[in-house]
């Protein structure tokens, strides 16, 4: 049959033995774990940690990128960062590097402070003028120079409101059926679901 009529999931494994029977040595693999179920998940993880080539990955699954990534790579405010290690190693590395940041900026703007009371100070009294006229020229600098720090990342937070109790019997289905062309699925399917009930499809 054709490899068209198989699901994503099937689909995407055919894309990546292909992919992986090159042998590439370099490998861009995006989103590599979508459609893909837990057992084909930790297989990918094992070869691609073994593999001799270079190997790079966008993902969001942070479980993959921390069994598999030595090093991650961020782009953050038009700037690349990179950073050794997995994804794990990445988070802890870039908020220590941020509190670096965050020191020098406190040190500079505490220096500019000085300089700019001494400036203001001393900038018409004859016998200081030179030296608050150089106190201005690296206050200058030192503004061109001033830490940028990168934003933080908020955390997307959602408050539903808790609704109403529902009766007791909350889904009540009868005779449904499924078909695909002449392909069916079911027929006559009759359930109920109540309050507490959890079930997975």
């Amino acid at each position: 049959s054709l490899t068209t009529e198989f699901s994503g999931g099937w689909q995407m494994r055919i894309a990546l033995a292909k992919l992986l029977m090159r042998n590439p040595e370099v490998l861009l693999l995006d989103e590599p774990t979508n459609h893909l179920d837990l057992e084909s998940v930790k297989r990918l993880e094992g070869f691609l940690r073994t593999y001799e080539g270079t190997v790079m990955v966008v993902s969001h699954d942070r479980a993959f990128m921390d069994n598999m990534v030595d090093h991650v790579a961020e782009i953050d405010n038009g700037a690349l960062a990179l950073y050794k290690g997995n994804y794990s190693a990445h988070l802890k590395a870039r908020a220590e590097r941020i509190e670096r940041l965050r020191e020098e900026r406190r040190s500079q703007l505490e220096e500019m402070a000085k300089l700019e009371a001494f400036v203001e100070r001393f900038r018409y009294k004859a016998t200081k003028a030179k030296q608050a006229q150089d106190r201005l020229k690296k206050l200058e600098r030192l503004k061109a120079e001033l830490v940028e720090i990168p934003e933080e990342k908020h955390a997307i937070r959602f408050d539903f409101v808790q609704p109403p109790r529902t009766g007791e019997e909350v889904v009540r289905a009868r005779g449904l059926s499924k078909r695909f062309d002449d392909k069916q699925v079911y027929e006559g399917l009759d359930f109920s679901l109540y309050r507490g009930d959890k079930v997975a499809l």
